[in-house]
């Protein structure tokens, strides 16, 4: 069975710049660190590893409205100065009917 609206992908990037160094910034940027200061919209529930920390290879997922998005860090090293997380892939929780 065909559904009912096809499947969409989202890509989105962005880039931007902290004038502080970044060993100080990049530990404000972990999915579990940002929970102090990103609101109460930014919930992450770590899939790995349990409990959930700010490493690489963290995978969390973050509900907003009707979808889940599943982040993971590909990227995390402050010492190295670099960090990246993956886009995030988005899961939606409605079910179509036909």
């Amino acid at each position: 069975m065909k559904p009912v609206v096809e499947p969409a992908r989202l890509s989105t990037r962005f880039d931007f710049e902290v004038d502080a160094p970044f060993s100080r910034t990049a530990l404000l940027f972990g999915p579990r660190a940002e929970m102090s200061w990103a609101g109460t919209q930014w919930r992450p529930v770590f899939l790995y590893p349990w409990p959930g920390e700010d490493i690489e290879g963290a995978v969390f997922t973050v509900a907003r409205g009707p979808h889940t998005s599943i982040w993971v860090n590909t990227l995390y090293d402050v010492a190295g100065a670099a960090c990246n997380t993956s886009p995030p892939s988005r899961i939606s929780s409605r079910h179509w009917s036909t």
